[in-house]
């Protein structure tokens, strides 16, 4: 089993029951994980700016890579992934874990049952505007999904929510909403 941490504010009841973890950028919400995902260039921004360097493997794609050479930071910057427009970390993770295992959970992917597009990445890296990326998310999701039909997909989602995205192998598990601080 693998567990992918996306930066929707729920990821804060994610629970470890897998034996990899992967962290979508440059993961705020304090818990532990194996790998990052990395597409965009803004986390290498930041990693330069403020002196961060990642302890984990980075899967990436191949100008992320690219990019963190030019700016110096060091790591292990894996180009696993193909380009793939309007793609989020989240998207490109899953669908390379998705060949790598038969059951992937999802936490902290809020954008699946809700319109709620803020990330964790906004505290670092504010945003001025937010197209409804949803509109090309929610599509790409369902490509995942029926593209890997031996997969199961665990979706955590709070209780009092349903599933924008649905396929005959992505599962509901729902948990009751935590606090921040409790």
């Amino acid at each position: 089993m693998i567990s992918i941490i996306g930066n929707g504010s729920s990821n804060k009841n994610y629970v470890s029951h897998c034996e990899y973890v992967f962290a979508c950028n440059i993961p705020q919400h304090g818990h532990a994980y194996n790998s990052l995902s990395i597409i965009d260039n803004q986390p290498i921004n930041w990693m330069k700016n403020h002196a961060w360097r990642p302890s984990v493997p980075v899967f990436c794609t191949p100008s992320v890579k690219e990019y963190a050479r030019k700016k110096c930071i060091e790591g292990d910057f894996m180009p696993v992934y193909v380009p793939r427009e309007r793609y989020n970390a989240g998207l490109h993770c899953a669908r390379h874990c998705a060949k790598l295992t038969s059951e992937l959970h999802l936490w902290g992917f809020d954008s699946l049952w809700s319109k709620d597009l803020t990330s964790d990445m906004d505290l670092l890296v504010p945003r001025h505007s937010r197209p409804s990326l949803n509109k090309w998310w929610h599509p790409h999701w369902q490509a995942v999904f029926e593209d890997h039909p031996h997969t199961r997909f665990v979706v955590h989602l709070p209780d009092n929510q349903q599933l924008d995205v649905k396929n005959n192998n992505v599962i509901a598990d729902y948990f009751k909403e935590v606090t921040k601080y409790s």
